[in-house]
């Protein structure tokens, strides 16, 4: 089950094995062994693994779901936030409604409305996002012209994307300008929420 995880999550977050060897410290042939099955991780290890997937330990091997929240949570401190699968930051692809873990924000934050986050994937919203980073994102059924939100269209496709809307059309921008703006009917488009945070793949 951990060799199955760990390629899941690392394939969510858009990074290769050499990239998360990388991260890790350590070869990439010990990371493709661990995805093969062929070696187990350490203890540390998989404490580092966790940390950087935002995902409990139990659930990176297998042994139970993500929804375990540490010891050290307390209500009055830091709020959890689940994060539900990825979104691509360029061509559109379905929103993974399954919790892969956990990030935390505070208490002010959290009363301003109801949030959730996703790994980012893709290029076409750097230098803002970048494939692995965490993005918190607002429940919220608009935003403002030029805001980033994530956008779900013809109720299946969810993306990234800066948000212009006008007489009946929306512009989904792109933050790198390699990519064209897709424009959209406004009706076609339902906005999940808007992007209130980066957090940045170390």
């Amino acid at each position: 089950m951990f060799a199955n995880r760990l390629k899941e999550l690392r394939e969510r977050m858009g990074i290769s094995q050499r990239e998360l060897a990388k991260l890790i410290q350590l070869s990439p042939s010990t990371v493709a062994m661990y995805e093969l099955g062929q070696r187990s991780p350490d203890k540390d290890t998989v404490v580092k693994l966790a940390d950087l997937f935002s995902c409990t330990t139990d659930y990176l091997l297998g042994r139970d779901t993500p929804t375990l929240l540490p010891e050290s949570f307390t209500l009055e401190e830091d709020i959890p936030v689940p994060i539900l699968g990825s979104a691509p930051c360029g061509p559109s692809s379905t929103v993974i409604q399954e919790i892969l873990g956990y990030i935390y924000i505070d208490k002010q934050t959290a009363e301003q409305g109801e949030h959730f986050a996703l790994y980012a994937k893709g290029d076409s919203m750097e230098p803002t996002i970048t494939p692995g980073d965490i993005v918190l994102i607002r429940k919220q059924p608009a935003v403002d012209n030029g805001q980033v939100a994530v956008v779900l269209l013809d109720k299946e496709e969810a993306c990234i994307k800066r948000v212009f809307c006008n007489e009946g059309n929306c512009v989904l921008q792109s933050d790198n300008q390699k990519y064209q703006p897709k424009i959209v009917k406004q009706e076609e488009v339902l906005i999940l929420g808007r992007v209130m945070e980066v957090r940045k793949r170390i």
